[in-house]
């Protein structure tokens, strides 16, 4: 089981007590949407793979202080629901917290910056041995070229902690292979382009490739079974399935149209394809379509 990193609660304490002595200035964004997923369980296999889509919303609140002319943080309470249409094992409710550290290398609109965040949240899911700590640590460096473009390249590290872990007593007692397959670790680089087409209209792309855990969910098959550093019953998409955790490469190639509404509200669409390859060529494929409304001040 890997173990709980609790390295970033205590950078969360340390920022926020250099953030404290600054004016603050509230924050508030909130987003709701519908996404489709078309292969949830992560399966390799197609008469294996189910989709569904799923209504989501998410509210962040907090403060921003500027410390400098070009140092800022920002601290967030973060909440979140989804519910699935079909599959309602994996509704879920989240609350947690995150903090953002931001320095500009210089003034002007095209100088190139550095942030720094860190978060932590419980999610809790229908399926209670879903439910977990779900924490994420990211260095992003960017910067604007000219009135249209932005480019961003993000180094991250993602970790789940399960709640509850459902040992199969045959394979510790015969294997040592334990129930933890939600425990999950994972570091991933991600670059992102976003360009102006007009003034309410913009463009987003990006590549990320991450590298760690992936959870699959299929019925018993030797092949995964043999990949596999932890499996538990999970009965999410129908009886006789397991989870197994494998490692695995992934490659996330994104799409994105995002229309501004007002000042401060924007319509959003984006397309995922997602593609991992784990142990003994065990792959899978992964696409996504979301719609959203933003709102922030």
């Amino acid at each position: 089981m890997h173990s709980r990193p609790g390295l970033q609660l205590t950078c969360f304490s340390l920022a926020l007590l250099i953030c404290v002595r600054a004016q603050a200035d509230r924050l508030f964004d909130g987003t709701f949407g519908i996404d489709y997923n078309d292969n949830l369980a992560n399966a390799a296999k197609a008469n294996e793979a189910v989709g569904d889509a799923a209504f989501n919303a998410a509210i962040h609140a907090g403060k921003y202080w500027q410390i400098t002319d070009r140092s800022s943080c920002s601290a967030t309470i973060n909440l979140a629901t989804r519910r699935q249409i079909d599959f309602s094992a994996l509704d879920r409710s989240s609350v947690g917290a995150s903090i953002n550290l931001q320095h500009k290398f210089g003034l002007g609109s095209q100088a190139p910056w550095l942030n720094i965040a860190g978060s932590a949240a419980w999610d809790e899911f229908d399926f209670s041995p879903r439910d977990a700590w779900r924490y994420r640590g990211a260095a992003t460096l960017g910067r604007r070229f000219g009135n249209r473009l932005d480019i961003q390249i993000e180094l991250a590290y993602e970790q789940t902690t399960a709640g509850h872990v459902v040992d199969i007593p045959f394979l510790v007692r015969r294997l040592g292979i334990h129930g933890d397959a939600f425990d999950t670790v994972d570091h991933s680089l991600a670059v992102d382009a976003n360009y102006a087409l007009t003034t309410l209209l913009t463009l987003s792309c990006g590549y990320t490739r991450r590298s760690g855990d992936v959870v699959s969910s299929v019925p018993i098959a030797s092949d995964i079974f043999k990949a596999s550093s932890a499996i538990t019953p999970d009965p999410t998409f129908g009886p006789g399935r397991f989870a197994y955790r494998i490692d695995a490469d992934t490659d996330i190639f994104t799409a994105g149209l995002s229309f501004a509404l007002s000042e401060h509200a924007a319509l959003n669409v984006r397309y995922d394809r997602i593609q991992a390859s784990g142990h003994e060529q065990l792959s899978y494929i992964n696409n996504l379509v979301a719609f959203n409304l933003t709102y922030a001040f």
